[in-house]
């Protein structure tokens, strides 16, 4: 069975390590109610909760934006929902220096205190824009530190660059009104498949990309391949699939 570019990427994005059923982690961050446009704002919170269905998702607030009656009502509905909610700051000021490592610590206590009253609390932290300090002292005090609060770190696999995705349809909301905003749909998804493929070797997701040229390829003997680690290990395998050509020898 042949599979095609979109299929290969769908399974790239599966868990590296998973052995049995594949599992995909969804988490959010920031929970900015505010900034999505007042006439569409209730029609997008609505979809999100009702498109998740039965999918759970970790959701990791920051304090200002929820720490209001109508913050407060999005976090209750995800907890009734099943879904779980960690701990973004509560200024979301990110490590660069503008604020001290005092005061960063502070900023998660704060944010715990707004966010322990919700059922679906649970302590997990996701750094603001991913960035844990600017030395390696910092970043191990700062991981000490959520050590020694029960926290665990809500890294990414995947860093889907939805912020940069977001500013662009906010100005285009902004600029036309009625704009139909499902035409970022398939450029969004097509910028995830690709970012999927960053857990492969670059080599195989160079032949990869140029699917379906690709022969013998098929979901049965790629997924061992997906989830090893080493690229050398996976390069072997996959060279016992289909001989990798040098760049530059394509015919």
């Amino acid at each position: 069975m042949r599979i095609t570019r979109r299929e290969a990427l769908v399974l790239c994005a599966t868990p590296l390590l998973a052995q049995t059923r594949p599992r995909v982690a969804i988490t959010m961050d920031d929970v900015r109610w505010q900034i999505i446009p007042e006439d569409r704002r209730p029609e997008a919170e609505e979809r999100l909760l009702k498109h998740l269905g039965k999918t759970r998702a970790f959701l990791f607030a920051i304090g200002q934006s929820v720490d209001n009656p109508h913050g407060s009502s999005i976090l209750k509905r995800w907890s009734a929902a099943g879904h779980r909610i960690g701990n973004h700051t509560y200024s979301h000021q990110p490590l660069f220096g503008k604020i001290t490592p005092e005061e960063f610590e502070a900023d998660i206590l704060r944010n715990e205190d707004v966010l322990r009253r919700y059922s679906g609390f649970r302590k997990s932290f996701r750094f603001p824009l991913l960035k844990e300090g600017q030395t390696r002292e910092l970043r191990d005090r700062l991981r000490s530190f959520l050590a020694r609060h029960g926290y665990c770190n809500g890294a990414v696999t995947i860093d889907a660059s939805d912020w940069y995705y977001n500013q662009r349809l906010l100005a285009r909301v902004e600029q036309e009104r009625g704009f139909d905003v499902t035409r970022y749909r398939q450029t969004y998804l097509d910028h995830i498949w690709d970012r999927a493929l960053l857990n492969l070797a670059p080599d195989i997701q160079e032949q990869i990309l140029f699917l379906p040229n690709v022969k013998g390829l098929n979901e049965r003997n790629l997924r061992p391949i997906v989830s090893r680690i080493d690229w050398n290990e996976q390069r072997r395998m996959f060279q016992k699939i289909v001989p990798i050509r040098p760049r530059g020898r394509e015919k």
